[in-house]
C-alpha cells in the first residue's frame, strides 16, 4: 500500500514559460525566479508557485520537449508526498510497474513513473521531511542574488 500524505504538486509542461506564467497569475498564483536545472539529460528551465504549482519548459531536446510537441502545453505529471517512498516503490514494483527515473538529495527521494501507467499522466512519489528542497533551492537563490545587488 502507497501512504499518499498529500498532493505535492503538479507539473505544467510549456513551450512558452512567460505565456504560461502570465496565464496562471490570473488565477492570484505568484511564480518565483525561474531556474534551470537538470532532470536526467534534458536541460529546463522553470518557475514555482509556493501552492505547488511548478511549470516547466524545455531548454534541450529530450521527453519534455517531445511531451509538448506532441501533446501541446499542458499537466505533464502530479507529484505525491508518501511517508516512505521506498515502501511505495516496492509495492508498485509488485504490481509491476517500476520508475523510469529516480532522484535523491539529501533527505530528498523522488521516483518518477512513466504516464503509461497512470492514464497519461506522469507520476512521481516524493518523500522528504516538511521544508520542500526546493523552496529551500529558491529562498537561497534569492538571498544570493539579494546579496549581490
Amino acid at each position: 500500500m502507497v501512504d499518499v500524505l498529500e498532493i505535492d504538486r503538479v507539473v505544467i509542461a510549456s513551450g512558452d514559460m512567460e505565456e504560461t506564467v502570465e496565464q496562471f497569475e490570473r488565477l492570484g498564483l505568484s511564480f518565483g525566479e525561474g531556474m534551470s536545472f537538470q532532470l536526467g539529460e534534458e536541460a529546463l528551465s522553470g518557475r514555482m508557485d509556493y501552492s505547488g504549482v511548478d511549470i516547466i519548459s524545455p531548454a534541450s531536446d529530450g521527453e519534455i520537449a517531445r511531451f509538448v510537441e506532441e501533446e501541446g502545453p499542458g499537466l505533464y505529471g502530479i507529484s505525491l508526498r508518501v511517508s516512505d517512498a521506498e515502501a511505495a516503490r516496492q509495492h508498485l514494483a509488485e504490481e509491476g510497474i517500476e520508475p523510469f527515473q529516480q532522484y535523491q538529495e539529501g533527505e530528498f527521494l523522488e521516483f518518477f513513473y512513466h504516464p503509461r501507467h497512470f492514464s497519461g499522466v506522469m507520476v512521481i512519489v516524493a518523500e522528504y521531511p516538511a521544508t520542500h528542497p526546493l523552496e529551500a533551492f529558491v529562498t537561497t537563490e534569492r538571498r544570493g542574488s539579494d546579496a549581490a545587488e
